[in-house]
């Protein structure tokens, strides 16, 4: 089973491939992912962090959501190319289950499941 990238949103009003950062070299913005399932429709929220190298070195590790769980921009904002590492690094999951992929997505994201149940 492999996964898919259906949509990246912001948490506002402001489509995603319309944000203009204040600062296109030192920006950090939350988006939302939806990924499921290669071919199916549905899919679940992911939480990404998207910042660029300077942004991030300037931040606490206690403002972050999770250090970890971010993807990291060398050069200035671009829309195409962070929406193309999201869905290259989605499309290099693999799994014999979606609970398998989801946690795979986990290690950059934080899937809306992933405490359920605790």
């Amino acid at each position: 089973m492999k996964a898919e990238l259906k949509s990246l949103d912001l948490s506002s009003s402001t489509a995603f491939e319309d944000y203009p950062p204040e600062n296109t070299t030192n920006f950090g913005v939350y988006v939302t992912a939806t990924i499921g399932p290669l071919g199916e429709s549905c899919g679940d929220l992911f939480q990404i962090l998207v910042c660029s190298k300077i942004w991030f070195n300037h931040r606490n590790s206690s403002d972050l959501l999770s250090d970890s769980r971010r993807l990291e921009i060398d050069g200035p904002y671009d829309y195409c190319e962070i929406f193309q590492k999201i869905e290259n690094f989605v499309a290099s999951c693999e799994g014999g289950s979606w609970d398998e992929l989801a946690r795979q997505l986990s290690t950059k994201a934080l899937w809306e499941f992933e405490d359920y149940g605790i």
